[in-house]
């Protein structure tokens, strides 16, 4: 299979680079990226790309004709700088960058991170924006798209602008982890295995969205 991974520098998309390098099911994975970026990876199947995000069109040839289109980009408001900044990127930017890997009479599987609590009907900035997102993928018209809900999200290496949310959970998360209490949260790396295992055979048949408990149990397989 050949995939594609929009968003890899994130803690997702990274975790996901890994898990699909060491896959013996992922001939060819490229990663884009806005950016030079030292991966670390030596694997004749991995290659980078930097790709001018307000000029897609000029990279078709970069960007299609992968089977599996993974979608892990996202920002938040602080980083961002404003709501209409937010929105620009985490929807619109994220949309257009999937939708200029879509490759016409190509059967090809859409997979994108959202997170636990998006909806349309939202009163708040973040999920709302999410849920629209959501929405234009599938609007997209790929073969199949499957959207994934992780819950707070257990990253293997400190954020450099972590949320107070994420600072307050990133104490919280372990202790209920330590007590059984696992539905709360998902490591980066989790969330990256069952990107991997639903791609791995897009026939399968799976809850859509993707939440929290389900990314947990295809972990577990």
């Amino acid at each position: 299979m050949k995939a594609i991974i929009l968003g890899s520098t994130g803690a997702v998309g990274r975790a996901l680079v890994n898990d699909l390098v060491s896959n013996s099911k992922f001939d060819e994975i490229r990663a884009i990226t806005r950016r030079d970026y030292d991966f670390n990876i030596q694997s004749p199947k991995f290659s980078t790309k930097v790709v001018d995000f307000n000029a897609l069109d000029s990279h078709a040839a970069e960007l299609r004709g992968f089977d599996a289109i993974f979608v892990t980009m996202g920002t938040t408001r602080a980083v961002a700088g404003s709501a209409e900044n937010f929105i620009a990127i985490d929807q619109d930017l994220t949309v257009r960058a999937a939708q200029a890997a879509l490759t016409s009479g190509k059967e090809q599987h859409l997979l994108y991170v959202s997170s636990a609590g998006a909806s349309t009907s939202s009163y708040f900035l973040y999920p709302k924006s999410k849920g629209q997102t959501e929405d234009r993928l599938r609007a997209l018209g790929a073969t199949k798209t499957t959207i994934f809900r992780p819950a707070f999200l257990i990253v293997e290496e400190p954020r450099a602008r972590a949320r107070l949310v994420e600072n307050i959970f990133s104490s919280v998360v372990p202790k209920a982890r330590y007590l059984g209490i696992r539905s709360m949260s998902a490591g980066v790396g989790e969330v990256a295995k069952a990107l991997r295992v639903v791609a791995e055979d897009s026939k399968r048949a799976v809850r859509d969205p993707v939440n929290n408990a389900d990314i947990l149990a295809l972990c577990a397989e």
